[in-house]
């Protein structure tokens, strides 16, 4: 991307840092591996060591990853299973010489080749990116969502985040924040000297309670309350297969939104149970198919295919 007087700006070091532990590894092996297509790869992927053994951290270190251990103490004593969530909030210390901080949970995978030299052009305009968990394509599956009436009966979409909420920060934090959409936590993409690390941390401190959640609502008030300038991207930069399962192209080669007009993924984010589920998903011109989005084989296809289809020339852009 050029800069509006035509010189070509510099992208910065980007470093896309995620966490695992020995339960995640197949998941990361899988995003690692979704990294070979990327026209602008990261400088450098940092995993934080939240339970991988020495085997698996041996292996990461001799693909020439950096692997740092995490015990959960940035933000207070934690227990071990939050510690990956944590640490969300304090990856500017983390990583002290990335001028662009990637986070994207263990359970993603990239699909689209552009996928981070996208987001790379992003980060020159904005603050913070993140990503909704709502998305006109989100109907068929497991949301969470539900519709309450609100003040003067305006209706209201709720769900399990905004109830924690009320209990982090309070009744009238939860109601100035019901109508907008949960930001979710697997996706976050700032630039490190940005003032929004510290209003993270400031914001994931005063919550009332520790528990699972506590980081994405953090984060999600961080996008709708602090002056940044912020962004919500289409979830086709981190589509939760769990809210609705994407649907195939027509060759039956890589996934797209499932709704018209059926938009390619740029990465496909297994929460709650798609990690372990096998989905029989529609085929773009009819048909269906078996699907487990978790299978090493299942993503080398869809990212192979995706890699041809981006590089046809008729492919629209």
């Amino acid at each position: 991307m050029a800069a509006s007087d035509g010189v070509q700006e510099a992208a910065g070091t980007l470093v896309l840092v995620t966490a695992c532990d020995h339960g995640y590894f197949a998941h990361l092996a899988n995003l690692l591996a979704s990294l070979r297509h990327q026209t602008a790869p990261p400088e450098r992927v940092v995993i934080v060591d939240v339970g991988l053994n020495d085997a698996e951290r041996a292996q990461l270190a001799a693909a020439g990853h950096s692997v740092v251990p995490y015990a959960g103490n940035l933000l207070g004593d934690v227990k071990p299973h939050l510690a990956a969530l944590e640490v969300r909030a304090c990856l500017d210390e983390l990583v002290p010489d990335a001028e662009i901080i990637l986070w994207l949970d263990a359970d993603i995978w990239l699909q689209s080749t552009t996928y981070l030299a996208e987001l790379r052009g992003f980060a020159r305009d904005h603050d913070l990116l993140v990503t909704p968990q709502m998305d006109a394509g989100y109907g068929g599956g497991r949301t969470g969502l539900r519709v309450k009436a609100g003040w003067l009966g305006i209706p209201r979409i709720r769900s399990w985040n905004h109830d924690l909420l009320a209990e982090a920060y309070g009744r009238d934090v939860a109601h100035r924040l019901a109508s907008h959409a949960i930001v979710n936590g697997g996706f976050v993409l700032a630039r490190r000297d940005s003032r929004f690390w510290a209003e993270w941390r400031r914001i994931y401190r005063a919550a009332r309670c520790r528990k699972f959640g506590i980081d994405q609502v953090s984060l999600t008030r961080v996008f709708v309350e602090t002056k940044l300038r912020a962004a919500a991207l289409d979830p086709v930069y981190n589509w939760c297969c769990s809210f609705t399962p994407p649907v195939l192209d027509r060759a039956g080669d890589f996934f797209r939104k499932p709704n018209p007009p059926y938009a390619v993924l740029h990465a496909l984010h297994l929460t709650d149970v798609a990690k372990t589920t096998r989905y029989t998903v529609r085929r773009l011109g009819g048909g269906t198919q078996d699907v487990a989005f978790f299978d090493p084989a299942t993503v080398a296809a869809a990212i192979d295919a995706c890699a041809a289809y981006r590089s046809r020339p008729d492919t629209a852009r």
